[in-house]
């Protein structure tokens, strides 16, 4: 049997791992334009697209997400 990152040994698992962030952000975005608060669903849109590109993490404070901007790397 080969190794990999399953750790599970499951034939045919997924090795990919789920970035819950992502789908909760998703889920906000959806929730703030349903309410008409398009602002706030946008900020959410964009804190996940800077995300996704590694600019920034979340942390999730009582099930809220909050921004930590990564320094910059000098030139």
């Amino acid at each position: 049997m080969g190794e990999g990152n399953n750790k599970n040994n499951t034939q045919g698992a997924s090795d990919k791992l789920i970035d819950f962030t992502v789908i909760k952000l998703v889920q906000l975005a959806k929730e703030y334009r349903a309410e008409g608060d398009y602002a706030t669903a946008k900020q959410v849109e964009d804190c996940l697209e800077a995300h996704k590109d590694g600019e920034i993490d979340i942390v999730w404070r009582d099930g809220l997400p909050f921004v930590k901007i990564k320094p910059t790397k000098p030139v």
